[in-house]
């Protein structure tokens, strides 16, 4: 008899939830981890996506550079767009970047070529018309030295994964919401849309994630080759504290497949510096993928203008 109330004990235990409605919150986070996993197997895809950033703290110029100094100051308030198509083996890329500051209506555009080792860029008022600086990344140095080379282009995907896993690994299963119905991607097919939103309740907690983990993203970066340890040296110095404001979100939308086929990231946060002064900030990210380890469709063809790199260098270089 006794055997029995427990069988059925546990029978209602189980019943309940589903009876009941209630969100299975650790199936929901399972679900985003697995799909920002799975962001490692990305080979190949396009890519659109956009920035929008409204930032509080001042972007000083290395070394006083009044080139690079004004170019940071227009970024204090922008938005920066990007589309294009990318693959990792071999290591291609073709994007183009487009700068708005705050009050302007002209964007800046960027044309990107990365092929055969090389990456190519045109910069506005400062190439002629399809007149590009070309890059040769097997020359720039010693990788370990210098973060950008071919094979840690070839880590991006990767890299980028483990960064959202230590994040979304270490945030508690209750915070993951999951959408009743899916969402329909722009190619018609459904979606599941997964959010974690900052709230008053748990503000304290994602906040003291985040502090713990911070840290540990030079070291990622450096590991998968896209941060020389001297710029990661650099980032422990600065210790700059982050903290986020309610009504911060990520909402992640994962198609069939398990991939993530949109993913937009809205921050508000107040930065404190070591020097103790403390700055508001509104950062949104938002991005798409399509064709997703379909065979890449590139367009650019490698310029046939081009200038060395190193003119953009000496422009860059401090003023004596």
């Amino acid at each position: 008899m006794k055997s029995k109330w427990v069988a059925s004990a546990a029978l209602a235990s189980l019943l309940v939830p589903v009876l009941s409605g209630c969100t299975d919150h650790n199936a929901i986070k399972q679900t985003a981890q697995q799909a920002i996993a799975k962001h490692a197997e990305m080979k190949s895809y396009q890519f659109a996506g956009s920035l929008d950033l409204k930032l509080g703290m001042s972007l000083p110029a290395p070394d006083g550079n009044p080139i690079t100094g004004a170019v940071l100051s227009s970024l204090k308030e922008s938005v920066i767009e990007w589309s294009g198509v990318q693959s990792s083996d071999p290591v291609q890329l073709e994007t183009d970047l487009k700068i708005t500051p705050k009050g302007s209506a002209t964007p800046f555009a960027f044309p990107v070529l990365l092929k055969d080792n090389k990456m190519y860029v045109s910069l506005p008022t400062i190439n002629k018309p399809d007149e590009y600086y070309a890059i040769d990344l097997a020359k720039l140095g010693d990788p370990g030295k210098t973060p950008l080379n071919p094979d840690s282009l070839k880590n991006t995907s990767k890299v980028t994964a483990a960064l959202w896993s230590k994040f979304t690994d270490a945030i508690d299963a209750r915070w993951f919401e999951q959408a009743k119905d899916p969402v329909m991607l722009p190619d018609g097919k459904p979606a599941k849309a997964i959010t974690v939103t900052v709230t008053e309740k748990n503000a304290a907690a994602i906040n003291s994630v985040i502090s713990a983990k911070l840290p540990e993203i030079g070291e990622a970066l450096t590991t998968g080759g896209l941060l020389s340890p001297e710029q990661a040296a650099k980032w422990k110095e600065a210790k700059t504290s982050l903290e986020l404001k309610p009504l911060s979100n990520l909402t992640l939308l994962i198609d069939e497949q398990g991939f993530v086929r949109d993913e937009k990231l809205e921050l508000v946060y107040s930065l404190k510096n070591a020097d103790g002064t403390v700055s508001d900030n509104r950062t949104t990210l938002h991005e798409s993928f399509e064709q997703i380890n379909q065979p890449p469709q590139f367009k650019k063809d490698v310029p046939a203008k081009t200038k060395p790199f190193e003119d953009v260098l000496k422009l860059l270089q401090p003023k004596k």
